[in-house]
């Protein structure tokens, strides 16, 4: 299926505020989910991707967006409120995932994955309720600046999780570049 949908406001749907069954090329923009078991669903039949900016998705049951495999596709808004994690990964996700400027508050969890596909989030805010990432199956997860509480990460599979800033710097000696010379940080 294809299409493009923009401004639809979805209440407690029975299961899935939008579900992914088949496969699909589409785009959906300002996309609200109040309650049901998920904000999106990509089952296990569903291929593709699909670019949703601009969710709203409060007040799930299971899980704001859950990935039961892989799927293609930016996403972006805010996730609050589910009584499980914001973005759930299923066991057979074995995709790497870039994530960037998320805001994942008030959750049960941030994000739970329980593939193996690594994920990178890049200065992003998270505050959630019991777990800001976790990770139980294989996947490394890699959090760079932004905010989060590390006493939260929980690993119970074979992945890990690690803690990374970003640094850029120039060294000049008397307004030169200095090439090749070392530098070392220490904490």
């Amino acid at each position: 299926a294809a299409g493009n949908f923009d401004g639809i406001d979805i209440t407690s749907p029975t299961d899935a505020g939008v579900e992914i069954t088949g496969a699909v090329v589409a785009s959906a923009n300002d996309i609200a989910v109040d309650g049901g078991n998920y904000g999106m669903l990509v089952s296990a039949s569903g291929s593709g991707q699909m670019d949703m900016t601009n969710i709203d998705f409060d007040g799930q049951n299971n899980a704001g967006v859950y990935y039961v495999k892989n799927f293609g596709g930016e996403l972006s808004g805010t996730i609050t409120n589910s009584a499980g994690p914001a973005y759930q990964y299923g066991p057979l996700t074995s995709k790497d995932i870039t994530l960037d400027g998320l805001t994942v508050s008030g959750n049960d969890a941030g994000i739970e994955t329980a593939g193996s596909g690594d994920i990178t989030i890049s200065d992003s805010t998270f505050a959630n309720t019991a777990n800001d990432i976790k990770i139980t199956g294989s996947s490394e997860v890699s959090f760079i600046e932004g905010t989060i509480d590390t006493s939260t990460v929980v690993v119970t599979g074979e992945g890990g999780f690690e803690r990374m800033r970003e640094l850029t710097m120039t060294l000049e000696a008397d307004t030169n570049p200095v090439v090749g010379a070392n530098v070392v940080l220490m904490n």
